[in-house]
């Protein structure tokens, strides 16, 4: 189902705070830069994950990654009528072996997020919180990115963020 390696998870948790920093979105599927990151960081947690010198985000289409020159994850989950813990799905990369999952408050902060080998999650985890549960849940605004990485935590893919709402 889920496997979790400590040194991939903390690398992408890493990426995923730097770039929930560098970009603010709308629910229309555009991101636009906030700043661009230089320098190269390596985290030491029994193997290394090394960030690239640079990374450029960019202004970002429907069809284009939050980051520049990546290629792209296309999601299929609807903008709309999900619920509010609705199944967020998209399209296997080649070579991803980890997809990282992240959705977006409507003010642009990182809210949930989820390491998965799947390439579908429910948001609160991979099996669907009962609806009178407590749990994290989508509001009109909401966006969500996926990320998708290699056996070895190289980024591959990045989706541009896309509107969740219930």
């Amino acid at each position: 189902m889920m496997r979790l390696y400590p040194a991939i998870a903390i690398g992408c948790m890493f990426i995923v705070v730097l770039l929930s920093g560098c970009s603010s979105g709308g629910t229309d599927g555009t991101s636009t830069t906030a700043a661009a990151v230089t320098g190269s960081t390596t985290m030491d947690t029994g193997s290394s994950t090394t960030v690239p010198e640079t990374i450029e985000t960019t202004t970002t289409l429907a069809s284009e990654s939050v980051i520049k020159g990546l290629a792209v994850v296309e999601q299929t989950t609807p903008t709309s009528g999900g619920g509010i813990r609705p199944l967020l799905e998209w399209m296997a990369v080649d070579g991803a072996s980890l997809y990282v999952v992240v959705v977006y408050t409507e003010t642009g902060g990182s809210y949930w997020s989820a390491l998965t080998t799947e390439t579908s999650t429910f948001v609160g985890g991979p099996l669907q919180i009962p609806s009178g549960r407590t749990g994290p849940n989508v509001a009109d605004g909401y966006t969500w990115v996926v990320y998708a990485e290699d056996a070895d935590g190289n980024l591959l893919a990045a989706s541009p963020r896309r509107a969740v709402a219930p």
